[in-house]
């Protein structure tokens, strides 16, 4: 089979089962089995495809069809320019995160002490070590998200700026204090609208990522109660939130908090929430 045959056999197979844009989702699984970049592909349409390699693609072209979700066929997503290891033990990282990163990395002036409360596969504490000199320190429930933060960490080459810890969001921390900032995408998706969503993050992402309660606002309500005393005079906090979220966020945070900011994300939604102890 060559390669022009194989990508069109398999965005046949993609269009029916729904999965869109079928033919470049066909191409990102095929540079993904061949090790190529798309434009290889462009320019050598009719160079033939070994057997392995046509069983492999047709295999996670199969598995796209029951809509999981590319990060987890290819075991990798980009966040901040800077590739990240993904399983179904963690969320796959959003574009729409990195307004949270890009705006902790404007207040920090290079440097700090950070807290990242739920990390996950460590997206954000990865790329706040990458792009500053700051010290980082990590949260997560999940041993098994913690084990993939860690890989992200010494991929990205910043796992000694970076300390995980494993606990129940700040229970971990017995001695640290002092943060710059603490900083997190808690679960905020309301427990009733679950069924709702796609059915690629509600069959394969972990729940517990995404579960954020009756109203969506259980993790807001901990992080502002127990992180000030966490923060230095003048330190921040600053959360990602829902679509339809930020004044009831604002309002939480607003009991603990005199100094409030929304910052909206590259399609006009305001997406975080900083407060200034």
């Amino acid at each position: 089979m060559k390669i022009r045959e194989a990508v069109s056999s398999a965005e046949v197979r993609l269009a029916k089962a729904g999965v869109a844009p079928p033919r470049r989702e066909a191409e990102k699984l095929l540079e993904h089995v061949l090790g190529k970049k798309r434009f290889d592909l462009l320019i050598c349409p009719a160079e033939e495809i070994d057997r392995d390699s046509q069983d492999s693609f047709m295999n996670l072209v199969e598995k796209r069809c029951r809509h999981t979700p590319p990060a987890y066929l290819t075991g990798e997503a980009e966040f901040m320019s800077l590739p990240f290891a993904v399983t179904g033990e963690v969320m796959i990282p959003r574009p729409e995160t990195e307004t949270l990163v890009e705006k902790v990395l404007s207040k920090l002036n290079g440097q700090g002490k950070i807290l990242d409360v739920g990390t996950g596969c460590g997206n954000i504490a990865v790329s706040l070590a990458k792009y500053s000199v700051s010290r980082v320190f990590a949260t997560d429930i999940s041993p098994e998200a913690l084990e993939i933060s860690g890989e992200n960490a010494a991929r990205n080459e910043v796992d000694r700026r970076i300390g995980f810890l494993c606990g129940d969001m700040f229970c971990p921390l017995t001695k640290e204090r002092n943060f710059d900032f603490v900083v997190s995408n808690p679960p905020y998706v309301r427990r009733g609208e679950i069924r709702s969503l796609p059915r690629e993050v509600r069959k394969f992402e972990p729940g517990i990522a995404f579960d954020g309660g009756e109203d969506g606002l259980t993790f807001y309500r901990v992080i502002a109660r127990e992180c000030r005393e966490l923060l230095k005079t003048g330190g921040y906090v600053a959360v990602e939130v829902g679509f339809d979220q930020a004044q009831s966020v604002c309002h939480i945070f607003g009991k603990y908090f005199k100094s409030i900011e929304i910052t909206k994300d590259y399609n006009g939604i305001e997406r975080v929430i900083t407060a200034r102890k």
